[in-house]
């Protein structure tokens, strides 16, 4: 389903410049695609696309009236907008994204908000994809995966706890 969507992008818009950008921005910067990381903090945007060809930074702050003008254009001018931004700016972008029949990602869970949405981007022909991170997202295909092995093995799951986030030092263990 995806892969149809992956190959007919060429621009990506990431909104957001903290520890969890760059690896992504590297990853599509080297595959090809053209990034723009957008921050209030230029400075951390230009750091991550350093040594990436066809990658940019610009400064915006996606609370800010003043940028509104610019964020919209940035939305309007991308094929996707990766939102790594807190969960509660996610809905202002993911209407500028229906506005525009763009596509958008979070790494976040699925507000109430975000779900109101789900049948006005099936309805644009875009896709908006939540928990798409570690956690949520990787976290929860695993436990699925290993869940469906112990039902397809005759098993029983009777509890079930993840924990995810980071890598415990071992002084702190």
């Amino acid at each position: 389903f995806f892969s149809g969507y992956i190959h007919t992008m060429a621009t990506i818009l990431c909104l957001g410049a903290g520890l969890v950008t760059a690896p992504g921005v590297r990853y599509l910067g080297d595959a090809g695609f053209q990034v723009t990381v957008a921050s209030r903090t230029v400075s951390k945007a230009e750091k991550i696309i350093e040594g990436l060809a066809g990658c940019k930074a610009v400064a915006v702050d996606v609370l800010s009236e003043s940028d509104a003008v610019k964020l919209e254009e940035l939305v309007k001018t991308h094929d996707l907008t990766i939102s790594l931004l807190p969960w509660t700016q996610h809905l202002p972008i993911a209407k500028l994204c229906l506005k525009h029949k763009k596509h958008f990602c979070t790494t976040s869970y699925i507000s109430d908000d975000m779900q109101a949405l789900d049948e006005e981007f099936k309805q644009a022909g875009v896709v908006c994809f939540n928990e798409c991170g570690v956690d949520p997202g990787m976290d929860h295909m695993s436990a699925v995966k290993i869940i469906d092995k112990v039902h397809a093995d005759g098993g029983k799951v009777n509890s079930f706890t993840s924990y995810c986030g980071g890598v415990p030092f071992p002084d702190h263990n």
